[in-house]
């Protein structure tokens, strides 16, 4: 005999899956964090698309939530509501961990990019300054001394 579950149930089953996919994704999070203070650029690339796939699931998942929700009634809608607000808290406060997170590595990338270009600028302006410093090259004459 098995149970059906209602819809409501459903979502509330998704909301847990999102929640754990949130979690998981603050962890890769705390990791880029670190491989951006440790400038591990590979490591950096290998989060980031982890992040992707992750950021993909959780649409996924939110998807579902929202055309599951939609099919509610109001009654049925202020239920879940009332049943799902230790659950969307929870995610509300990871969300506010994942931006903070997202915004200290983005200031960290932001201040490491300018300081590359900075470099690029001095070897640039050192170039232009060594020209005249070439070896001087051999004069030669117009006409063939051989005429």
């Amino acid at each position: 005999m098995t149970l059906m579950k209602n819809s409501s149930d459903i979502i509330l089953d998704l909301l847990q899956e999102e929640k754990k996919l949130y979690a998981s994704l603050l962890k890769k999070l705390e990791a880029q964090k670190k491989a951006v203070d440790k400038k591990e650029d590979d490591v950096l690339a290998v989060l980031l698309e982890a992040k992707d796939e992750l950021a993909k699931s959780i649409h996924q998942t939110d998807k579902q939530i929202r055309e599951r929700f939609q099919k509610l009634t109001p009654p049925q809608k202020t239920l879940l509501a009332s049943r799902g607000e230790r659950a969307r808290q929870s995610i509300e406060d990871m969300l506010g961990q994942i931006v903070e997170i997202e915004n200290y590595c983005h200031a960290e990338l932001l201040e490491r990019q300018a300081g590359i270009v900075k470099q690029f600028k001095k070897i640039r302006e050192g170039r232009v300054l060594t020209k005249g410093y070439r070896f001087a090259q051999k004069k030669r004459p117009k006409f063939s001394r051989s005429v």
